[in-house]
């Protein structure tokens, strides 16, 4: 049986993943939808563009949220942690 301190502890680093799963899970949704509009207009310069931005804001994005999170880590107080978003 979890003590209240791990059934606490797995409630905070709960809510800041769920948090970073709807902002990813948004993002691609969205990078989606915009790629399917360039492909739709036969547009394929701008295909290849949009390609390469949502490359690189993937990688941009997992550098700042890693930070953020090997950051957090390491400090006591978790919950009182600021995520840079």
């Amino acid at each position: 049986m979890l003590g209240i301190e791990k059934a606490a502890a797995v409630g905070i680093v709960s809510q800041p993943k769920m948090i970073l799963q709807m902002i990813v899970s948004a993002a691609g949704i969205a990078i989606t939808a915009i790629l399917a509009r360039r492909k739709g207009e036969g547009d394929e310069e701008g295909l290849n563009r949009c390609i390469k931005q949502s490359l690189l804001f993937s990688i941009h994005c997992t550098f700042c949220f890693l930070g953020c999170i090997i950051n957090g880590v390491d400090r006591k107080n978790y919950y009182s942690m600021t995520f840079i978003i």
